[in-house]
């Protein structure tokens, strides 16, 4: 018998016991694959609460499933303590809205059918389960705020359960809206819920509002770019960013935003001073400034110098040069790419980046002549010996590589890249998943499909082979699994309540981190390439939605939180959109690390339209639905 609601003892009743709750449901279809199920409920005796419950129930042996944003397959991947499997102590795992990007969502993939389940965008107070009995693989949809049977408070912390109830007086009668989703599919082809996601970027999430034109926020994030510029050992360094008091912790009015004060330099992934030094060169050939010139270079100059004999280059600057911890191929591999665009903007500049390839090529050849084959190493030591095997930190090291085989015209290092495609396709999106690109945690994320996209489309243009194409549209699909296509609520008072910002477009971070995040920036220009390349109006949706999150809080000098002002161009990375961190931040708040790598994406994200003749995509003017 199919559960209707849940009782206050969070027990399942079905329509045959539901006694004094009249219950019916209509259906309509919406597409070839999509269904519109109307949930009726009216209360024939006294006052109660309930929750309210569709299910569906799929046979078969599963091959993948997945709740979006929280849940891949079970999150067997990694080291990480988040929530894994579809139950915990035999208890099904419930994720309410504010975690989930399509509230209600779970996606069942067996050989013949992808089998998907999601909320009405008229109601999306609604959480989300997925989990086996004796029918099958039941998916649920609770319409209520459940976290369940414990909450997840920050990386791996739990706390108490949260269950939410819907109150029904005499009489009354409530009606909730969700759909189902049905297609078709190959054994083995794990991108059966790519429909889905088009009909969500097209036909679910609304527009976004906009503060300011593109280069508006060029000009504030250049502005942000000078406040993080030191001179230090004689030449230049872009610092990491800003906290109040240089420590993690949220502002108070009697703190001020100053520089952190242990971790501030970095290459790459959040430190970005090879893309600061990017952003210099470019301001030089729009203005002719040789102070962002001087600038620029003198920020390569200061990296360049810290190579070792084995060709690897320091990523971090904080200690004296020398046996550095750890050098990930996550740095390494910014370094290769944005190296390779520093030298393209020199030569424009009229100057010999001549030494810069010299470095780039001995760090390229050093990593070749010990890895020939297959993916990158997650993390190397100085010597270039293995530090740590397995993950996708690499994937941006293949982005390098084909970045540089374009630049130095090299074909050995387009075959080193294209071996490492494979590998991170075959051992990993092949299967809906991408891992460990977050360096701070070691699960399941998104950050290590967005290169895989960026390398997909760059073998796709230097080669013409449509495979290509279409593994960049199923790494695209993966991407879109980690948006947000629905607007959380904020109590008033709280941050994103005072801003009206809206969750719609953001990011989570990953399975181990539940808030979100600005990276959808990286891929932004992918997305409407995409667009270009095939027409599907999903992907220039996709676009808009993920620019239009990340630019939507940025400080114009005059923003006050937490009696702290703002700095032009600032702009911190985490939103609160759930119980995340909920002992210490309140769901709502915004964080306060006024970092630097949010700035460099979203420049990324302008030139990169900008060199594509795209920008026109992010000054549109739409009705939102």
């Amino acid at each position: 018998m199919a559960t209707i609601y849940m009782d206050t003892r969070f027990r399942p009743v079905s329509a045959e016991q539901s006694g004094r709750i009249a219950y019916t449901v209509t259906e309509e279809k919406v597409n070839d694959h999509i269904t519109r199920h109307r949930l009726t409920y009216r209360n024939e005796g006294e006052a109660c609460d309930l929750i309210p419950v569709f299910e569906t129930v799929t046979t078969g042996t599963v091959e993948h499933y997945m709740i979006p944003c929280v849940n891949y397959n079970g999150n067997t991947w990694g080291t990480c303590q988040e929530p894994k499997g579809m139950t915990r102590e035999g208890l099904p795992w419930i994720f309410p809205p504010d975690r989930v990007g399509v509230p209600g969502c779970s996606i069942v993939q067996t050989a013949e059918v992808c089998a998907a389940v999601f909320a009405g965008s008229e109601n999306t107070e609604a959480s989300a389960s997925v989990f086996q009995d004796e029918r099958g693989t039941v998916q649920r949809i609770y319409f209520s705020n459940i976290e369940y049977p414990v909450s997840y408070l920050r990386k791996y912390v739990y706390g108490e359960e949260k269950i939410g109830y819907v109150h029904f007086e005499p009489g009354q009668q409530r009606s909730f809206v969700c759909c189902t989703y049905q297609k078709q599919k190959q054994p083995g082809d794990l991108y059966g819920y790519s429909g889905l996601f088009d009909y969500l970027n097209t036909d679910y999430a609304r527009a976004l509002p906009r503060r300011f034109t593109p280069e508006q926020i060029r000009d504030l994030n250049y502005r942000f770019i000078e406040s993080v510029t030191e001179c230090k050992d004689g030449s230049y360094i872009s610092n990491i960013g800003f906290l109040p008091g240089g420590v993690h912790r949220l502002g108070d009015p009697d703190s001020s935003f100053i520089f952190r004060k242990w971790g501030n330099y970095e290459i790459g992934w959040c430190g970005q001073n090879i893309s600061v030094a990017e952003m210099y060169l470019r301001r030089h050939l729009e203005r002719g400034s040789a102070e962002d010139l001087a600038v620029g270079m003198g920020i390569l100059d200061t990296w360049m110098t810290r190579q070792y004999p084995s060709g690897l280059i320091s990523v971090h600057y904080d200690e004296p040069f020398g046996d550095e911890r750890w050098l990930d191929t996550c740095n390494l591999g910014w370094l290769v790419w944005k190296g390779i665009w520093c030298c393209e903007l020199l030569k424009k500049a009229g100057k010999d980046p001549a030494r810069y390839e010299q470095v780039i090529t001995q760090l390229c050849d050093g990593i070749m002549e010990r890895y020939p084959q297959g993916g990158f190493p997650q993390v190397l030591d100085c010597r270039g010996g293995v530090t740590c095997l397995e993950g996708c930190a690499g994937t941006m090291l293949l982005a390098g590589y084909l970045y540089a085989a374009g630049y130095f015209g090299r074909e050995r290092y387009l075959q080193r890249a294209t071996e490492a495609f494979d590998f991170y396709y075959d051992t990993y999106l092949r299967h809906s998943i991408a891992a460990g690109g977050a360096l701070d945690t070691y699960c399941i994320d998104k950050e290590s499909a967005g290169p895989v996209l960026r390398a997909a489309l760059l073998l796709y243009r230097q080669t013409g082979n449509r495979e290509y194409l279409q593994k960049a549209e199923n790494v695209a699909h993966y991407l879109m699994t980690w948006c947000f296509y629905h607007d959380v609520s904020f109590r008033q008072g709280t941050d994103c309540a005072m801003l009206d910002l809206r969750t719609t477009g953001g990011t989570s971070v990953s399975t181990a981190h539940h808030h979100l995040d600005c990276w959808g920036a990286f891929y932004v220009p992918d997305m409407a390439e995409l667009y270009e390349l095939t027409g599907n109006e999903a992907y220039l949706r996709q676009a808009r939605l993920l620019w239009d999150f990340t630019v939507q809080y940025i400080s114009d000098g005059e923003l006050v939180l937490h009696g702290m002002r703002r700095m032009p161009g600032a702009q911190n990375e985490a939103v609160i959109q759930c119980n995340w961190h909920s002992e210490d931040e309140e769901k709502g708040r915004l964080n306060d690390w006024l970092i630097i790598w949010v700035k460099t994406f979203q420049l990324d994200a302008f030139y990169g339209l900008k060199a594509q003749g795209r920008l026109d995509m992010l000054t549109h003017t739409e009705t939102e639905k």
